[in-house]
């Protein structure tokens, strides 16, 4: 089941608890390991837009400060223990909310973030747990938003991995969309990612994505903006 913080949670939780758990947590590691699901979704609570709660203006501050303490890294070690971890889609959809800016991004993969997140992937088709392929693909994504990231993931042989990923679960356009979406962002800018896109096959995945689900249409926007 994709990971969701409850409403109810989303309605009550009080930031000041939350951060001082965090906080408290950043200098004990046993803390966040053992409520690492619940503070990843303090995290992403926090991190995500509200009209009732938070501004997005706030966000990139709060993402700030998350990645000041040691947030960012002690979810990235989440993703290096793999599918085996029971934190694992709740870590990857908080780091995701964490990533705001270039300096996040490339934080995270200083401390091999896109290694993990590439491994969870690849491992994630070969378990075929669409859950965690559509999450890992998610982050992947938002951590392409830096271009030392988007060359990095070009020599780790991440397109690879992607049109690989999407193969298994060709019959998710959950899972499709995820990777579309990544592939249109390198066919746009800068030029030269786009030939290594083509050479993985980003072009064939648009074409049979567009005619195997003509329903999806976000799939189909992206699809076309990739072509």
């Amino acid at each position: 089941m994709m990971f969701k913080v409850p409403i109810h949670f989303r309605r009550m939780v009080d930031r000041r608890l939350w951060w001082g758990i965090l906080n408290e947590g950043s200098q004990k590691l046993n803390i966040l390991n053992s409520g690492f699901s619940v503070v990843a979704a303090a995290a992403t609570v926090l991190l995500t837009p509200d009209a009732n709660r938070v501004v997005a203006s706030q966000v990139y501050g709060y993402a700030r400060r998350f990645a000041k303490i040691g947030i960012a890294v002690a979810l990235v070690d989440s993703l290096h223990e793999g599918l085996s971890s029971p934190s694992l889609l709740s870590a990857s959809i908080a780091l995701k909310a964490v990533a705001v800016n270039d300096e996040i991004c490339r934080s995270i993969s200083e401390n091999d973030g896109i290694d993990a997140d590439l491994q969870c992937i690849d491992d994630s088709g070969e378990q075929g747990n669409k859950t965690v392929a559509r999450a890992c693909c998610s982050l992947l994504s938002k951590l392409a938003g830096s271009d030392m990231n988007k060359s990095a993931i070009v020599e780790k042989g991440g397109m690879d991995g992607l049109i690989k990923v999407s193969a298994r679960f060709s019959d998710d356009p959950s899972v499709l969309q995820e990777v579309v979406y990544y592939m249109r962002s390198f066919l746009e800018i800068p030029r030269q990612y786009a030939a290594h896109a083509i050479e993985a096959g980003a072009g064939d995945l648009a074409i049979q994505a567009m005619q195997k689900f003509p329903g999806a249409h976000q799939m189909q926007r992206n699809s076309c903006l990739m072509i």
